[in-house]
């Protein structure tokens, strides 16, 4: 899977926005209220800006190992054996962040869009699809992300139209929930930037300097964080906090309400836009994953790696098909984000800082 430097700038920055925009988005708003309250969207611009740190971060390892895999960084850092077990546990924690994304479309879909298909059906049409997408070279699956991120547009476009309606009183006093319980929505916020820890894997693969690598990630988590607490905040002035608290997904909740002479079931056509997020999200996810894989198996053979990490997911997303089940799981899984996304890369951090650890000239 050696491309060489193939993504652009502008591709890379619609490739994190692709991957950390998915299943989460609609379901944002009611997780960061069940713990913030009216003061969720403060949630969520302090998540942007813890993220922008771990950015910071990231971009120091790959000044210090421009052309080092993530393998090869682990094990300079750690030594061989402990480097290529930290990456099986990256491998790990993305076949489960994919499996939990897909388990949780095919909840979310059954429940808003096809109440009688079986959840199997919706699962496995869905990685039908991936399969098809991240088969391709990185630089294809980019060029297929700047295309299908105009859909976006409509996220917006949706929420703005929602202001009609908006009650700003449903969010004062702004600071009411205090601020153990913002910071502790933070948490509940972190999952939904996952994929910003990719910079890490495919920076090799990326056609410009480290600055601008900086630059256009940077400006990408700008970019998210707006989106979040734009749609966050549209969520909590448009629904009452009572109604936030019984709608686990106030974005289709929101878009269900509206009522068109033209469009009679709005939601519909909004759930089919989300399903390309999903789509592309799990993608990005299950291409990491084959890249690691056959970077630490290095006999391992492509196709065989693609279908069976296919298979891997479709096995623990059918496991996870009930909704409790997969409450649970998440609420433990959460914290394996923060180790996979911050506790790594700061250890590796901290070594390459204080033994000044960088990459060896050939």
């Amino acid at each position: 899977m050696n491309e060489g430097k193939t993504i652009l700038p502008y591709q890379l920055f619609f490739l994190l926005i692709q991957t950390q925009i998915g299943v989460s988005v609609v379901s944002l708003p009611h997780d960061v209220f069940n713990t913030a309250k009216g003061d969720g969207w403060i949630s969520v611009l302090l998540t942007g800006v813890v993220v922008q740190c771990i950015i910071f971060m990231y971009i120091f390892l790959i000044q210090r190992f421009p052309n080092s895999s993530w393998k090869q960084i682990c094990e300079t850092l750690f030594g061989k054996i402990i480097g290529k077990f930290i990456v099986f546990l990256y491998i790990v924690y993305f076949l489960c962040l994919t499996s939990i994304t897909l388990a949780k479309y095919a909840l979310l879909l059954s429940a808003w869009m096809m109440p009688r298909t079986p959840s199997w059906v919706l699962l496995l049409l869905m990685l039908i699809i991936v399969f098809y997408i991240f088969t391709e070279k990185l630089e294809t699956i980019a060029q297929f992300y700047v295309l299908t991120s105009v859909i976006l547009l409509v996220y917006v476009g949706v929420n703005i139209y929602a202001w009609k309606e908006a009650n700003l009183t449903f969010i004062f006093p702004i600071g009411k929930s205090g601020v153990p319980h913002i910071l502790e929505g933070i948490i509940e916020v972190f999952p939904s930037f996952s994929g910003i820890e990719l910079l890490l894997i495919f920076h090799i693969y990326i056609r410009a300097e480290k600055k601008k690598i900086l630059k256009i990630a940077t400006i990408s988590n700008i970019c998210l964080t707006f989106f979040y607490t734009f749609i966050t905040f549209t969520s909590l002035v448009f629904l009452s906090p009572e109604e936030l608290k019984l709608v686990p997904e106030p974005v289709l909740y929101l878009v269900k309400s509206f009522s068109f002479k033209i469009i009679e079931r709005p939601d519909l056509i909004f759930t089919s836009i989300w399903i390309v997020l999903v789509a592309t999200t799990l993608t990005t996810f299950l291409y990491a994953t084959k890249y690691l894989s056959l970077h630490l198996y290095k006999r391992g053979k492509p196709r065989f790696v693609t279908i069976f990490l296919l298979v891997v997911c479709y096995i623990a997303a059918i496991s996870l098909r009930n909704t409790y089940t997969l409450q649970t799981v998440l609420d433990y899984f959460i914290y394996a984000v923060i180790v996979f996304m911050v506790v790594i890369p700061l250890i590796s951090f901290l070594i390459t800082f204080i033994f000044s650890k960088k990459e060896v000239e050939p």
